[in-house]
């Protein structure tokens, strides 16, 4: 499986509260929440809440529970009852700006976010998420004085990718990234079918030319952000390094090693971009192909991915009526010609979208060509069907083979206002997925699944549309 989850930098809610004189109770709900205990932590806080209903510390801390568990509508109202019992809680202006950000409501968030750094300019992590609204040079300086702050008591990995976000800003300046030089703005390009053995299809590739190279196979992978390559083709292409970096996908091996570079020209089809930043794997080959492409590098246009014709379209995306100045953020709008589409949750590169699963309440499902096989959260299976332990299936990602592997029986599940029959899912450990992410992932929509729609994407607005072309049910 190829499929890709942390390699994109995604801001999380931190776990320490920086309020005045929090309960013991709510210290413990921070613990836990620390520590991925969910369940545990949400009964502290809701107890918190329930015998002190206007303490603005208690609100905060569920808030932050019901982010982390993927409850984004109730984590706003909760951030928003914080500030009405005190609209200088810096930390409920930062809540309320993640859940505007995955909400592709780009401009409120930056409102946030403003506000929570005004509040509170040497919080480390509203500092983070603050940096999002400067320019890219103006963002070392504030990163680096992140770094004096948290010392080495910070997590090592969000080091590294601070690190490496600094490096890469220096590396860059102010240059216009990923500039579309030639190419019709309505884009065809036909995929590449990428085996699994002589009869199973894993999914579809595009080719790829970095500076000039021979076009290399990679990967359609929404579950991935930008373009990965393995070392083999950064030699081959000739890409600048520019940063070290680290990422990683499924599997128990965790993070893997590996650089950014930096790449004169990419061309996809008849469509060429400049100054392209390429991350690349140290391993020689990542499977079959030579690498993965998010398809949110396409975010300019609106994207579809015909599975049944083997056709990626770009067209552009409709005009807002509240046109941004070049470089602002936009908020969401939902023109007359998307009105079908399915609005979904963004972090970073990752779609998600509100799934039932055997008529449960809705959770967030990753939207993964990448990924081989539909998968599902064992916790959140037991709930909804019967789960049992699986020793025949190997499943194995960039970060190495997964361990812990269970079947799932029948689940229903229900996205995008269609109904899809599934028997036997795949289960295991999902939780470095989510934590990568800074939300609960309960369950992933993978190739299977998804080839059997059209697929139009809309990353500027969040928007998701399916068309089933199918065997019909």
């Amino acid at each position: 499986m190829a499929a890709r989850f942390a390699r994109a930098s995604v801001f999380v809610l931190a776990v320490l509260v920086r309020a005045q004189s929090p309960s013991a109770g709510l210290l413990d709900a921070q613990r836990k929440l620390k520590n991925d205990d969910l369940a545990g932590a949400l009964e502290l806080v809701q107890k918190a809440v329930s015998d002190d209903p206007e303490s603005r510390s208690a609100r905060l801390m569920l808030g932050m529970v019901d982010f982390r568990r993927g409850e984004i509508l109730a984590a706003e109202m909760d951030f928003k009852k914080a500030l009405q019992l005190d609209e200088k809680t810096a930390r409920a202006w930062l809540g309320l700006g993640h859940v505007f950000e995955c909400a592709s409501f780009h401009k409120k968030a930056w409102v946030c976010y403003r506000r929570a750094h005004q509040l509170d300019p040497d919080d480390p992590d509203i500092m983070r998420s603050w940096v999002s609204t400067l320019k890219r040079t103006e963002r070392i300086a504030v990163l680096e004085k992140y770094l004096s702050i948290v010392g080495d008591g910070e997590d090592p990995d969000r080091l590294h990718g601070v690190r490496s976000a600094i490096e890469t800003y220096r590396a860059v300046g102010d240059r216009k990234l990923s500039r579309l030089v030639s190419g019709d703005t309505n884009a065809r390009v036909k995929f590449l079918m990428l085996l699994d053995g002589p009869r199973r299809m894993r999914g579809y590739g595009l080719p790829v030319s970095i500076n000039g190279s021979k076009p290399f196979k990679l990967m359609i992978d929404t579950g991935a952000s930008g373009i990965l390559i393995n070392s083999r083709a950064a030699e081959k292409s000739g890409v600048q390094r520019i940063a070290a970096m680290k990422f990683g996908g499924v599997g128990d091996s965790g993070l893997q090693e590996g650089y950014r570079a930096l790449a004169e020209s990419v061309r996809v089809g008849g469509l060429e971009f400049q100054d392209c930043l390429v991350d690349v794997s140290d391993k020689k080959a990542l499977a079959d192909e030579d690498g993965l492409i998010g398809m949110d590098i396409f975010s300019h246009f609106l994207v579809t991915l015909d599975f049944s014709k083997q056709e990626l379209r770009l067209d552009p995306l409709p005009k807002h009526q509240a046109m941004e100045a070049e470089g602002e953020p936009e908020d969401r709008e939902i023109s007359p010609d998307l009105q079908t589409f399915a609005p979904v949750f963004r972090f970073g590169h990752g779609l998600m979208i509100p799934t039932k699963v055997s008529d449960s309440k809705p959770v967030l499902f990753l939207i993964d060509t990448g990924a081989g096989r539909t998968l599902i959260s064992p916790d959140f299976a037991r709930q909804v069907t019967k789960v049992r332990g699986e020793d025949l299936i190997k499943m194995k990602g960039l970060s190495g083979n997964v361990k812990n592997v269970y079947t799932a029986d029948r689940a229903m599940l229900e996205f995008g206002g269609y109904r899809q029959d599934n028997f036997d899912v795949i289960a295991f450990d999902l939780s470095r997925i989510s934590k990568s992410f800074g939300t609960e992932v309960s369950g992933v929509l993978g190739f299977p699944v998804l080839q059997m729609f059209v697929m139009k994407i809309d990353y500027r607005d969040g928007l998701v549309h399916f068309d089933y072309q199918g065997p019909k049910q």
